[in-house]
């Protein structure tokens, strides 16, 4: 015997090719120094964010998002430590030496700005490097006990004696702190067990490589559907690309299918609300960002709504090496255009099967919000009553009054707020085994992939 309930059978082929509350509601898993592991928290205020959460890539992608709008916030146990990596010289100078766990992925540079011994020579430091424009510290001198804490990075350098030579650099990268997929399913599950809703989620963390790219995609998937039939939890996911070849991770991705999963390759030179620089970042950041921002019904590379926010330059760009975002590839990247300045996204693909409806991302949180509105309604027909005509299938009168409410809802809630051309809604007049069976239907608003302008002379011009 199971309960009773409303259940869905999602359509999928028919193409050929959440409730308003939770639509624009965006759930961010990642590593951070604060907050309490597997516990969400609710925030509109990003100062207290920074505040609870403190340090790390969770906080930076937070901050990034909250330019939209409130967001909700889940800390995952790292069981993944952050690393420092080897410090390369310039010069013929003292060797320095770095401790700790770096609390994110910085690209730290040291540089002399005064030869001397300890207490004497004096040096700056960035954490952003690699980026365009780095940005530096103000003048420190060497500390006399050969130590300085880089504040806020969980980086100690040590100083050994020695005469520092002028304008020596000292470089090294560091990863962010990470977690494995177990870590990340307890820290889902704590949502999905929440009082909580979203409808859009970002996992905050790159894969080591392609191979790591297909499995957390696979991964998420999993979750992602037991989560849409167990719990009513209608959610499209974003997760990182790994800092890997094109060739690979189309050979990693060919054959995943992940219909809930946009997977984002590539990376951007992103300004950060935290610390106000520029740093490299995972294009999955500014393409959640855009789909925040936007109705469900909007591919989130609509050219009028303007750049991508934050980003000062791309590290990979498809305009430039075409090949991830395609049909086969089924990435979503980001591109520039020649007809005009900015940074965009090619196309909204999913990592699902190709010729499924939901190969966009669009199509896929429409019917999210169809969902959470039929939900909504049906809910109020269960355990009611219904008269039957002496056929035994259900009254006329019964069953256009559930046809008016629940396609009333329908219509109300996605064709007059514009996120489907029209709904059809048809309940079953057959009625067996204590099952209302019904029928919905939800006619899509297409988007102009390709434009073709026929353009010429012309010696007359016909009104």
């Amino acid at each position: 015997m199971t309960m009773g309930g409303v259940s869905n059978t999602v359509r999928d082929g028919a193409l050929g090719t959440g409730r308003a509350s939770v639509e624009n509601l965006m759930v961010v898993f990642g590593a951070s120094s604060g907050g309490t592991d597997d516990t969400v928290y609710s925030y509109s205020d990003p100062d207290d964010m920074k505040a609870e959460q403190e340090h790390g890539p969770l906080v930076q992608a937070s901050s990034y998002l909250m330019g939209e709008g409130p967001i909700l916030v889940v800390p995952v146990h790292q069981d993944v430590a952050g690393v420092a990596g080897a410090i390369t010289k310039s010069g013929a100078g003292p060797t320095i030496t770095v401790a700790g766990a770096p609390y994110d992925a910085y690209a730290v540079a040291i540089a002399i700005m005064k030869a001397g011994d300890l207490g004497v020579g004096e040096f700056k430091y960035t954490i952003n490097s690699n980026a365009t424009t780095p940005k530096y510290s103000g003048i420190i001198q060497i500390p006399a006990g050969g130590t300085y804490a880089i504040p806020n990075t969980n980086l100690t350098l040590t100083f050994p004696a020695g005469s520092y030579v002028l304008n020596e650099t000292y470089t090294f990268p560091c990863t962010a702190p990470g977690f494995t997929t177990t870590e990340l399913n307890d820290a889902i599950d704590a949502f999905l067990l929440s009082p909580y809703k979203a409808s859009l989620a970002l996992v905050v963390g790159t894969p080591a490589d392609a191979a790591a790219t297909a499995a957390l995609a696979a991964a998420i998937q999993t979750k992602a559907a037991s989560a849409e039939t167990t719990k009513k939890r209608y959610m499209r996911w974003f997760i990182e690309g790994a800092d890997d070849t094109d060739a690979n991770l189309l050979t990693a991705t060919i054959n995943t299918d992940a219909k809930r999963v946009v997977c984002c390759p590539g990376f951007v030179e992103l300004f950060s609300e935290v610390d106000g620089t520029y740093h490299k970042r995972s294009a999955a950041w500014a393409v959640a960002r855009r789909a925040l921002a936007v109705p469900a019904q909007r591919h989130v590379g609509r050219t009028k709504d303007g750049t991508l926010k934050g980003i000062n330059s791309l590290y990979r760009d498809e305009r430039k090496t075409p090949g991830l975002g395609t049909d086969t590839g089924r990435l979503c990247v980001i591109r520039t255009y020649v007809e005009k300045a900015g940074y965009y996204v090619e196309d909204d693909y999913t990592l699902a099967a190709q010729g499924s409806d939901f190969s966009q991302l669009r199509n896929g949180r429409l019917m999210d919000a169809a969902l959470y509105i039929s939900d909504g309604a049906l809910f109020d027909y269960l355990h009611d009553d219904f008269e039957l005509a002496a056929s035994g299938t259900l009254a006329e009168h019964e069953a256009k009054a559930i046809e008016e409410y629940v396609g009333q809802a329908l219509s109300e809630g996605l064709v007059d707020t514009k996120k489907a051309s029209a709904t059809q809604f048809v309940v079953n007049r057959v009625y067996t085994n204590r099952t209302l069976r019904c029928k919905t239907r939800i006619q899509t608003r297409p988007d102009a992939k390709w434009i073709e302008n026929d353009i010429g002379f012309t010696r007359t011009v016909s009104e």
